[in-house]
């Protein structure tokens, strides 16, 4: 390859980059992607029906029926920012202790 393939192609990744969306999420977990609110995302996961599971010890997870886009995440552990509505997320703190289950 050519200096100048490899520049055009790292060109197109740069121009795809900028095209990926915004995402921002509001604290009742609705999504507002590119300015454009999108309603009903706040269960998208189902973190509704596992409410539950707030203020049990995380060790319950390990027989919980979760869903296969799941992520539980640590106080220590570095967090994808990336949002994904679909996504259940489980947030457990210090002690163990689940504090919050959400989509994102």
């Amino acid at each position: 390859m050519t200096p100048l393939t490899h520049a055009t192609g790292a060109l197109a990744l740069l121009v795809l980059a900028a095209c990926a969306p915004t995402t921002i999420v509001d604290d009742g977990g609705n999504a507002l992607v590119n300015g454009d609110f999108v309603a009903g995302t706040e269960n998208a996961c189902g973190a509704n029906t596992r409410q539950n599971l707030v203020g049990q010890n995380a060790s319950v997870l390990n027989t919980a029926i979760l869903p296969d886009n799941n992520r539980t995440i640590y106080p220590d552990v570095v967090e994808n920012s990336r949002y994904d509505v679909g996504r259940l997320t489980i947030r457990v703190d210090a002690t163990g202790t689940i504090t919050s289950v959400a989509c994102g």
